[in-house]
């Protein structure tokens, strides 16, 4: 029970063997052992890698939840870019961060954003 929130980042780097170089050793903070699965690979990007989770207790008190905004946020002093999207369940409650190096890619933008939706058993 509790509050509730649908969660994804992307962090970006030039080469897949920076983003490797980058994530590798973070993952392996205790406070990341349950979050392992929840990471994948962006499919047309080697050099990028997703976080996905679509329903987290998403408290900034939780350690977990600091080692996942660290791993975001830090990416920008090793080079990369990031942009995350929260999405609670208070139909207002949307947070949305990005940022990029000087020389970092692009951190998906235009392909990484939050939709709120309808969905009814009576439509077509």
């Amino acid at each position: 029970m509790g509050y509730r929130s649908e969660v994804a980042f992307v962090i970006s780097f030039k080469t897949k063997e920076e983003v490797d170089n980058y994530i590798a050793p973070r993952l392996l903070d205790e406070n990341l052992s349950w979050a392992r699965n929840n990471f994948s690979r962006v499919h047309y990007d080697p050099a990028s890698i997703m976080f996905y989770h679509p329903e987290i207790k998403w408290y900034d008190s939780y350690p977990d939840v600091q080692a996942l905004t660290n791993l975001y946020q830090d990416v920008i002093d090793a080079g990369g870019a990031y942009n995350f999207i929260r999405i609670g369940e208070d139909d207002d409650d949307i947070q949305t961060e990005s940022e990029s190096s000087e020389d970092s890619p692009d951190p998906y933008y235009d392909d990484f954003y939050p939709i709120r939706s309808i969905q009814t058993p009576y439509s077509d």
